[in-house]
């Protein structure tokens, strides 16, 4: 069955900052992140979550994750995917419709959705998940989010986003922030 149709967009302009991510490791196959989900005060944060990509590799579509910027997020049904996210234009791009600039590049249909880690499933979003691996060495399978690849990895990201989706999909359309931990630069992420 179809799902319904998400809620439509803001206006830019009455949109406000509704997600914070810092992005805290990049290894070469996987960045990970805490995603701050923020208040409508743009200051209050309601929870964190962990956060799976692709390596930074600048900007390439399908194989690194997006630069560090400004961005406008709105609610989206994927054929594939079902209730996400989808980063629709940011700042470097003054916000052109489903183009995400940097580093020569211009990206598009750009999701957060469900994975459970990102080499193999990300192809250039962002997943969700409730923590990283327990086993704290991010080597071979337990890369990404949750305690054990695939299971229970994927069903804490299920969780996730679903927890995402309560507090943001109704509003439509918001901003997200991207950041890298001590702003330091995305190819000197630890």
């Amino acid at each position: 069955t179809a799902l319904p149709p998400p809620p439509g967009q803001q206006p830019p302009e009455d949109e406000k900052l509704r997600l914070r991510l810092t992005r805290i490791m990049d290894d070469g196959t996987q960045t990970l992140g805490m995603l701050d989900v923020l208040a409508e005060d743009e200051k209050t944060i309601l929870y964190t979550i962990a956060t799976s990509e692709l390596p930074w590799k600048g900007n390439q579509n399908r194989v690194s994750c997006v630069p560090t910027d400004n961005f406008r997020v709105k609610s989206h049904v994927s054929g594939k995917h079902g209730k996400c996210f989808w980063l629709i234009g940011n700042s470097q791009g003054n916000f052109a419709f489903d183009k995400l600039f940097g580093n020569g590049f211009i990206r598009s249909a750009v999701l957060i959705h469900m994975f459970p880690k990102a080499p193999g499933w990300a192809l250039g979003c962002i997943g969700p998940g409730l923590k990283f691996n327990t086993s704290n060495d991010q080597r071979g399978r337990q890369k990404g989010t949750g305690k054990l690849y695939l299971d229970p990895a994927k069903s804490e990201s299920y969780k996730a986003l679903d927890k995402l989706l309560a507090t943001l999909y109704s509003v439509g359309s918001y901003k997200m922030e991207i950041v890298n931990y001590g702003g330091v630069s995305s190819t000197n992420l630890p």
